[in-house]
């Protein structure tokens, strides 16, 4: 939790005052502090940050077994990305609500999200469905082809 703690102090200085360890089988294998405004980019949240570290240093998008230090009660959009990462367990600092009280709350309530009607709407789930029974992703893209190949090694 210290580690995380100095990272959040480290990213005070740009107003993004969270940060976010990762560890497997008592290693760090990612971390990060918060880049939303450095970088404008507002997934660039420290545990998004620290996901995309250790998932890039281990080679693969699942992080079972990995425990994560939080300086503060992660977002829903970084509850999402850690159960996508598929980390077992989450300890944090700071509660959510207090980071919000302190700072303001910067997420956009009353956005409207609305399925529109399209007759193609499960397509791209059957394509997918079909590589996976034979046995894995494929493509033709020469520089997709390139970065699987060295994702592989």
């Amino acid at each position: 939790m210290e580690k995380a703690i100095q990272l959040a102090c480290k990213g005070a200085q740009w107003g993004g005052p969270f940060g976010a360890v990762i560890f497997i089988d008592g290693k760090i294998v990612g971390e990060s502090t918060n880049y939303a405004n450095p970088h404008h980019d507002p997934t660039a949240h420290a545990e998004i940050m620290a996901i995309r570290d250790a998932c890039k240093k281990l080679k693969t998008r699942s992080l079972k077994g990995a425990v994560m230090y939080s300086s503060c009660e992660p977002c829903p959009m970084c509850k999402g990305a850690i159960q996508w990462a598929q980390i077992d367990k989450v300890f944090y600092a700071a509660k959510e609500k207090y980071a919000q009280k302190e700072l303001g709350s910067f997420m956009k309530e009353d956005v409207v999200f609305k399925a529109i009607p399209n007759p193609d709407k499960n397509k791209p789930f059957e394509i997918a469905k079909k590589y996976k029974k034979a046995g894995g992703v494929t493509t033709n893209d020469p520089v997709t082809k390139k970065k699987m190949e060295r994702m592989k090694n």
